[in-house]
C-alpha cells in the first residue's frame, strides 16, 4: 500500500496544481478544491462492513489520504464515506440512480460502490465488484454516463485520467487543444 499511497499523493498533487491553473481562466473560475481529512481505519472498516466486501487497495489508500475531495474528480467530487452511506448527502441520489438505471436495463450498477460524482446528474464513477482488472487484481473504476462508460484499472488510473482531462481543458483554454 505504501507504493500506491505515494503514487496517489504524487498524482493528487499534480492534479491539484493543474486544477488551480485551470481555475485562473475566466470560464473555469468557479472551480474550487476542498480536501477532506483522511478516513480513519475504523471508518474504512465500518464502510467495508456496510458494503459486505473489502475495498480495493487503491481506494483504501485514497481514503487514508482524503475521505473525499471536492473538485478533484474534475468536474466533480470524490465522495466521502459519509456522503454515500445511508443518510449521507449523496445516498438518496445514488439509490435513485441505481433503481432507475436497473429499470431501464443497466443492471450492472446495482452493486456499484460509488466513489465520485462527475459534475452532471447521473454521471458517476464507481467500483464494479464484477469487473476486476487482470493487471491490478482490483475492482475496476467505471466512469459512467448515460450514453457511455469508460473503465480504469484502479483509483490511481482514474485520477490520472482526470489529470489528462484537466490538461486538455488548459490546452483548450489556451487555444491549443487538438481538433478531433
Amino acid at each position: 500500500m505504501a507504493d500506491i499511497r505515494a503514487d496517489l499523493r504524487k498524482t493528487i498533487a499534480e492534479l491539484e496544481g493543474k486544477l488551480r491553473e485551470l481555475a485562473t481562466y475566466p470560464e473555469y473560475n468557479r472551480l474550487s478544491l476542498v480536501a477532506l481529512p483522511p478516513a480513519s481505519e475504523d471508518e474504512i472498516v465500518r464502510y467495508e462492513t456496510y458494503l459486505g466486501r473489502p475495498l480495493p487497495p487503491s481506494y483504501r489508500a485514497f481514503l487514508s489520504l482524503h475521505n473525499g475531495y471536492r473538485g478533484l474528480a474534475y468536474p466533480g467530487d470524490m465522495l466521502s464515506i459519509d456522503d454515500v452511506m445511508p443518510g449521507g448527502t449523496w445516498y438518496d441520489r445514488i439509490s435513485k440512480w441505481k433503481k432507475t438505471s436497473a429499470k431501464y436495463g443497466s443492471t450492472e450498477v446495482i452493486d456499484a460502490v460509488v466513489i465520485a460524482n462527475l459534475g452532471q446528474p447521473n454521471n458517476w464513477a464507481y467500483l464494479d465488484p464484477k469487473r476486476v482488472s487482470a493487471k491490478t487484481k482490483e475492482m475496476k473504476v467505471v466512469e459512467w454516463e448515460p450514453e457511455d462508460s469508460d473503465e480504469y484499472q484502479n483509483v490511481l488510473k482514474f485520477l490520472e485520467e482526470c489529470l489528462e482531462t484537466v490538461r486538455y481543458g488548459i490546452a483548450e483554454a489556451n487555444g491549443e487543444a487538438p481538433e478531433d
